[in-house]
């Protein structure tokens, strides 16, 4: 048998391209025969993609100790997942390393095998990683879980878990990430898109390009200013996963998403105009805070004017400038 420096294409990988998965198993039989020391080299191949591990977990569960940290990492969350089995972290390990190899892994299996089936029980594997990653681990892998969530969408895979991990991340930035399916071709990816952004105004009634500029501009102005609902998919059919905190928009504060709490005192004037300000008919506080974003934007110094007048005053200056009140 040719040694994998010699060779190169891993034979593993190579069958894998054909997802033959019982072919795979029969490979790794054969190479594991014919050479043990090479065959340990081939599976721990930096390029070797999750769903071939996932594939042989069976047979490597009982030649653990020959894989690498990452892989024997992954072989543990499969059992942790499917079988109940505790998570084992390595032994001797410090926690510090813990974190690191626990990130590389789960970060590992996300990207080199998210967008994949291997069976049935495979998306449960890949959801557990996506969730201990981001609300864990706390590593960003946003970007990830979209592009997986839109990929079970067209094929018509199980994606209940995956979106509930979605709208929990409770980050906006996941909006933008949704709306880049708009560009699709894919009518089901459009489709799948509006439907998520469907509490953004005007999203579902426009075309698919006007549809992203229109969530791009809401975040724009909207982003720093964004309250989580903490709707889901498990509570609701259509969730409106943020609102706009109008008082936050109105006095040009960003605030926390999950919390509500400005990011910063408001200062004893501000404090009173919060509290006067939530005061107002819903209606009122709308049109206010989108004018004084608007003041705010093109002309600061007269912000800081219109701002500090009552607040009978600036509804009677939006009056006569024609705004609707």
């Amino acid at each position: 048998m040719t040694h994998p420096n010699e060779r190169a294409i891993n034979p593993l990988i190579k069958r894998y391209k054909s997802r033959d998965w019982d072919g795979l198993r029969t490979t790794w039989t054969d190479l594991l025969r014919e050479n043990g020391e090479a065959a340990f080299e081939w599976i721990n191949d930096p390029d070797i993609a999750f769903p071939i591990l996932y594939s042989l977990a069976p047979e490597l569960a009982d030649v653990h100790d020959n894989l690498t940290v990452k892989h024997q990492m992954a072989i543990n969350h499969i059992f942790s997942v499917l079988n109940g089995d505790p998570f084992g972290i390595i032994e001797g390990m410090d926690l510090l390393d813990q974190y690191h190899y626990c990130v590389e892994c789960f970060e590992w299996m996300i990207r080199s095998g998210g967008l994949e089936t291997v069976d049935s029980q495979y998306p449960y594997v890949i959801d557990h990683a996506c969730d201990l990653l981001l609300h864990h681990f706390h590593h960003d892998c946003l970007q990830d879980i979209v592009d997986i969530l839109f990929y079970r969408n067209r094929s018509g895979g199980q994606r209940h878990y995956i979106l509930s991990t979605f709208y929990n991340a409770a980050n906006p930035i996941g909006l933008i990430y949704v709306a880049k399916y708009l560009r699709s071709k894919d009518a089901k990816d459009i489709a799948f898109a509006k439907s998520i952004l469907s509490f953004i105004p005007d999203v579902v009634s426009t075309p698919p390009l006007e549809s992203e500029s229109r969530v791009l501009t809401w975040l724009e102005e909207n982003r720093d200013y964004l309250i989580y609902t903490y709707e889901t998919n498990d509570s609701h059919p259509h969730p409106e996963p943020f609102r706009i905190h109008y008082p936050a928009k109105y006095l040009g504060i960003p605030i926390d998403h999950t919390s509500g709490s400005f990011l910063y005192p408001l200062g004893e004037s501000f404090e009173k105009r919060y509290q006067d300000f939530q005061a107002l008919p819903l209606h009122f506080q709308k049109q206010l805070s989108a004018y004084s974003l608007q003041l705010r934007r093109t002309n600061r110094g007269l912000w800081y004017q219109w701002i500090a007048e009552p607040l009978n005053t600036q509804v009677t200056i939006l009056q006569q400038r024609g705004w609707p009140l």
